[in-house]
């Protein structure tokens, strides 16, 4: 046992290992105690050791885990790396900001275009409508009478038709030419059959969906009085169909409108034109004499063709040139992320067979995550999510923003660029004062995840439980969404007598229920969890504040011996090359290049 490359004793925990180590001759590794490899009775580990092969692996281990800061100081050498990293920051940020100018600007329009279209369109229509209060100040847009139903379908086929003549703004019909009136399409879904009694409490319904569709024709040219005469009851009649409230589920008028949306018409805003999908929705599927109304506008871009004097233009618009100069910064960045992750992990399995060849020993799982660098993944993902958005954006061509194609690029660059941000916390790491409040939320993580399972399930026994016992009385726990927003907004301080008092029951047991089931939860979550939650983090930060760097596992006191200049020592092993070797090896996978991080 003399003869091996380390001494293992028993020891209960490091502390031990301070009290009886007062030279600092033993290292714990593993809840286990080593004596320091190299000094055993001043011999070498082994008699055929390599001592050049350990101190070149040693600088090799050293370099590689120093930030790019301690590089640049080391290298003599500009960063390049890093360079590329806050260019690709700044232009990302500019990207999203004028792609963000973009929806801003076309959902502004399209906002603006759905309340003309109601004001012009739908009858008894109330401004207090538009404002968006809760809780709202108005009820349903509905009818309920068969006469009321009739008067809102002609007011909108008469204010249809005229709606070139009666507008503000320049619309045209979606027709053979500008004075025929685009046809309205009718579709009307009913149960196939249906027929109920209330008075005899009988039903005979047969429950198979069936549309029915009929088109409302031109006949007369656009603003012409005659259509002042139209009606709805004549126009099915005419097609020898009958209305059958019972077995109606829905109704819709669908029909089409051109638009050009005209912007500041600046540098790079160009007019842009639509197709306005136009839906106007009668709701009777609950069958509680109540018919829902809605109006619904999709906006499809075409092609525009104009001419626009007085200012030089450009071209290409902010949001296309950054968008390409982000592609080719992303894609450049992937590429060195995946050099990087390469060559950590090559360097990793070099380790895991060093250690073993020249120490007897295998690496904690610790020490083997310790090649795997987060912060690299966080920027190849990140890489990928802006890349993939970049291209759909570029490539897809004319698009409306309110497609799904578009709603998906959308939600790539919000991911994007919200990790390209949380990647900046890796450089601000390098100074010890944000250092420490990294190292605190990483390891406060685990216990984190624990402890918010643990929450989670507590949230959702409320949620479910508010659901079903208040969800009839309440307009905040209509639905377990509703719900869930209501107590998170409870836990963030909402107003609770506007809650309580929005309560619609004048039962006492659900008075007394919600008054317990309310306050229960804000003071469990409140004065407890959310307790134990500051407690969790202050208990990683006390650990990480009193931490003794002296308590090392052996990669980290093997690394740590290595007191030269590290780039010094690897300057004078490596060859000179030319510029184009250099750019050649830059790229270029070598497992035993001393260089294997990103930075």
């Amino acid at each position: 046992m003399d003869d091996e490359v380390l001494i293992e004793t028993i020891a209960s925990t490091s502390t031990n290992v301070q009290l009886n180590n007062p030279n600092g001759d033993y290292v714990d590794y593993g809840g286990k105690v080593f004596k320091k490899a190299d000094e055993i009775e001043g011999r070498p580990i082994k008699s055929d050791c390599d001592m050049n092969e350990i101190n070149s692996f040693r600088r090799q281990l050293k370099y590689n885990f120093m930030n790019p800061i301690d590089k640049w100081k080391s290298k003599r050498k500009f960063p390049w790396k890093l360079l590329l990293q806050i260019i690709k920051l700044l232009v990302v940020t500019l990207q999203i900001y004028s792609f963000g100018l973009e929806i801003s600007r076309y959902k502004t329009h399209q906002s603006n275009v759905d309340i003309t279209l109601k004001e012009l369109l739908l009858a008894d229509w109330d401004p207090v409508r538009e404002v968006l209060v809760y809780p709202p100040g108005t009820g349903p847009y509905a009818c309920y009478t068969r006469d009321d139903l009739d008067r809102n379908i002609n007011n909108f086929v008469k204010a249809f038709a005229n709606v070139t003549n009666s507008s503000l703004k320049t619309f045209a019909y979606d027709s053979s030419a500008p004075d025929i009136v685009s046809p309205i399409y009718l579709e009307i879904i009913e149960f196939t059959k249906g027929e109920e009694n209330a008075f005899n409490f009988t039903f005979n319904f047969n429950n198979e969906i069936h549309t029915t569709n009929f088109t409302i024709k031109s006949d007369y040219p656009a603003g012409d009085v005659r259509w002042d005469s139209f009606s709805i009851q004549n126009f099915l009649s005419s097609q020898q169909y009958q209305f059958n409230f019972d077995s109606l589920i829905k109704m819709k008028l669908i029909t089409n409108l051109k638009i050009i949306y005209r912007n500041s018409l600046d540098f790079y805003n160009f007019p842009e034109c639509y197709i306005i999908q136009i839906s106007f929705v009668l709701d009777n599927s609950l069958h509680a004499g109540q018919v829902l109304m809605k109006l619904n506008t999709k906006s499809i871009q075409k092609q525009c063709f104009g001419n626009l004097e007085g200012k030089s233009v450009s071209t290409y618009s902010v949001m296309e040139v950054s968008t390409v100069i982000v592609m080719f910064l992303t894609s450049l960045s992937a590429l060195l992320c995946l050099r990087s992750m390469g060559k950590g992990l090559a360097l990793q399995r070099k380790a895991i067979v060093f250690f073993a060849k020249h120490y007897n020993i295998e690496l904690k799982f610790h020490d083997k995550m310790e090649f795997i660098d987060p912060w690299i993944y966080l920027i190849f993902i990140n890489d990928l999510l802006l890349l993939t958005g970049s291209s759909i954006k570029l490539c897809g061509g004319p698009m409306d923003h309110s497609q799904s194609l578009a709603n998906i690029y959308s939600i790539l660059f919000g991911i994007g660029i919200l990790l390209t941000w949380f990647g900046v916390l890796r450089y601000i790491s390098f100074f010890d004062k944000f250092n420490i409040v990294i190292l605190t939320m990483k390891k406060a993580f685990p216990d984190i995840s624990k402890f918010a399972f643990c929450a989670i399930l507590l949230y959702i026994g409320y949620c479910l439980c508010g659901w079903i016992v208040l969800g009839p009385h309440h307009l905040k726990f209509r639905t377990l969404s509703s719900t869930s927003e209501c107590l998170f907004a409870l836990l963030n301080g909402d107003d609770l007598y506007a809650t309580f008092a929005t309560l619609d029951s004048a039962d006492p047991a659900i008075w007394w229920f919600s008054r317990i089931f309310i306050y229960s939860f804000i003071s469990l979550f409140t004065y407890v969890v959310l307790n134990l939650f500051i407690s969790i983090v202050m208990d990683a930060w006390d650990i990480i504040k009193n931490y003794n760097s002296q308590i090392q596992t052996e990669m980290q006191h093997f690394i740590s011996e290595c007191n030269e200049d590290v780039f010094a020592e690897i300057y004078q092993e490596q060859p000179r090359n030319s510029l184009l070797q250099k750019v050649g090896s830059f790229f270029r996978f070598n497992s035993q290049d001393s260089n294997p991080s990103f930075f």
